[in-house]
């Protein structure tokens, strides 16, 4: 069977994998732009959003306009703070994945004869042969470092069950179901205090895992030393959907500190995986001159490959902004054992500097691999699918952040893009500042290297953008610094684009892959003087003839040198 991954509104073919839609760029959760803002997923009691309601002062999160996964950096919006760098998602399918956004998972309700338990019984372990339901508040007791709840049937979490405190540190909980399902309609909220607690880590381990309410391991903001999120880890023998929210972000810093460290999300199952929710494992911003904190990360089939993955929301691994300087972007990575589509949005751009009136760099935009691991499946990128690898954009006379890293890979199997792909150099508005390098993209449909490759198309609709950014000084697109090409894959980072359809040295084999570009490839040099990039395609054009060229915009700025093509 081949696996079909799809990102709500994209759609990863690894097996067959998609990829949904993501509406956020960077400087906002709603927004484009350069940079990653950092935002928050509300204000109740319990989930590291105390002391004050959404967005004030006293709590600076801010709740995204829709659902996404999200490992952005802190964002540092005081003193001489710095953005930190996003973190990384990694999904993995062995085999078929749909990602549907129509699909939603269904919680039925507890059956009769299900165990009710509640706060008198939890100041110690619970292990039932029957099924167990959890309704209302409940507050678990007890001072062991982990809360244990085991039942021979199925677990229901209709209620909020709320870890104890352990002074420093939330109480862990743990769920086991081993031949049942663990539903989670209500809440489990591990999160520490507003005092800077940590959240406590969340363990559920079942034959199926269902969630439409709540999971939240959050650190808890504070002025002083906000807290460090609890790891929330799901395994099941069987399916994983997870509709509702899964917290674990660090701590907001309202003071002169740095914001608390996010903690990993990790899925473990080996049936189907279905995501429709949000998964929050961002660095926790400061607003009194600390750096942001540290992000997180998001692991699904790290270790065991699903048989499926739905995917039906966004992705973002996007750099804090920051005052002296943005963050890095993060990582994202998808690999699929069979033909891959993207349909949506994926986002890993470089933080801003927001030092108005000051001097502050933007970050480096980061990386995102897309792979075909099978042979010989296909991988297509629909007109509707976008990929930003921004660069941030600087302040002052400061340096703005360079595009990204792209890397499309297919074995042999035929690769189409029709959307919109961009690593463009950060902007450097004020005077004396310099604008960002272009980043460094590569499609390859023959990663088995063997001779044969996959026919690769750039459709009518398809872009690529990887100019340098503006600035009084403007950042070049990537090249060689010559007349000529570099080598590849020797030097590929002095290339713009790479599009290879053919992995051996030397000329191709009659009956090899086609190149062909029917779309735009964009390697402008930045105002003022920015140097164009260099491009090269190694395939078969028609007629076994070196590919052509297609629409290339390749100028360079002002006294900048235009960039070059090769076809081979």
């Amino acid at each position: 069977m081949r696996a079909l991954i799809r990102v709500a509104g994209v759609f990863l073919v690894a097996a067959t994998a998609q990829l949904a839609g993501c509406g956020n760029d960077g400087n906002s959760m709603t927004g484009p732009g350069s940079g990653g803002d950092q935002g928050g997923l509300g204000s109740a009691s319990g989930d590291g959003s105390h002391g004050g309601a959404t967005g004030t002062s006293s709590n600076p999160w801010i709740e995204p306009a829709s659902p996404m996964l999200a490992v952005d950096g802190g964002r540092a919006s005081g003193g001489s703070g710095r953005g930190s760098v996003g973190g990384a998602i990694k999904v993995r399918s062995g085999g078929p994945a749909t990602l549907d956004p129509s699909l939603s998972p269904a919680i039925p309700a507890a059956p009769a004869g299900a165990t009710a338990v509640g706060a008198d019984a939890l100041g110690s372990d619970v292990t039932s042969d029957a099924s167990i339901s959890i309704s209302g508040v409940v507050n678990v007791g007890g001072s062991d470092a982990v809360r244990k709840i085991t039942s021979n049937g199925d677990i229901y979490i209709q209620g909020s069950l709320r870890a104890a405190s352990l002074g420093g540190a939330r109480q862990a909980i743990a769920l086991s179901a081993p031949n049942g399902t663990v539903f989670v309609s209500g809440a489990v909220d591990t999160s520490g205090e507003h005092n800077g607690q940590a959240g406590g880590a969340i363990d559920i381990t079942a034959k199926s895992v269902v969630v439409t309410g709540k999971l939240a391991s959050a650190g808890g903001n504070s002025a002083d030393m906000p807290g460090a999120a609890g790891a929330i880890t799901i395994t099941a023998s069987a399916d994983v959907a997870l509709g509702g929210v899964v917290r674990a972000r660090g701590g907001a810093s309202t003071g002169a500190a740095s914001g608390g460290a996010a903690a990993l999300v990790r899925v473990e199952a080996a049936g189907a995986v279905q995501l429709s929710g949000t998964i929050d494992s961002r660095g926790g911003p400061s607003t009194g001159g600390g750096d942001g904190g540290m992000a997180g990360a998001i692991q699904i089939g790290e270790t065991t490959a699903p048989s499926s993955v739905q995917v039906l929301v966004p992705m973002t691994a996007n750099g804090g902004d920051g005052m002296a300087a943005g963050g890095d972007g993060g990582g994202i990575q998808v690999d699929g054992g069979g033909e891959l589509v993207l349909a949506g949005v994926i986002h890993a751009n470089g933080g801003a500097s927001i030092n108005t009136g000051g001097v502050g760099d933007g970050g480096t935009a980061g990386s995102v691999n897309l792979n075909v691991t099978s042979q010989p499946d296909k991988f297509i990128a629909t007109a509707s699918a976008e990929v930003t690898l921004d660069g941030g954009d600087a302040k002052g006379a400061g340096q703005a952040g360079g595009g990204g890293h792209l890397y499309f890979t297919s074995n042999d199997g035929d690769m189409s893009m029709a959307g919109k792909l961009s690593g463009r150099g950060g902007a450097a508005s004020d005077p004396g500042g310099i604008g960002g390098l272009g980043g460094q993209f590569a499609l390859f449909s023959d990663n088995n290297h063997n001779g044969l490759g996959g026919n690769m198309t750039i459709e009518t609709t398809g872009v690529i953008d990887v100019s340098g950014g503006p600035g009084t000084t403007g950042g070049s697109a990537r090249n060689d610094g010559g007349w000529g090409i570099a080598v590849f894959p020797d030097m590929q980072e002095q290339i713009a684009v790479l599009l290879n359809s053919d992995g051996i040295h030397g000329t191709p084999p009659v009956g090899s892959a086609l190149l062909l570009n029917l779309g735009r490839i964009v390697a402008r040099g930045g105002a003022t003087n920015g140097w164009g990039g260099d491009v090269i395609y190694h395939g078969n054009g028609a007629d076994q003839k070196d590919p052509v060229s297609g629409t290339v915009e390749l100028e360079g700025h002002g006294t900048g040198q235009m960039g070059n093509y090769g076809g081979e």
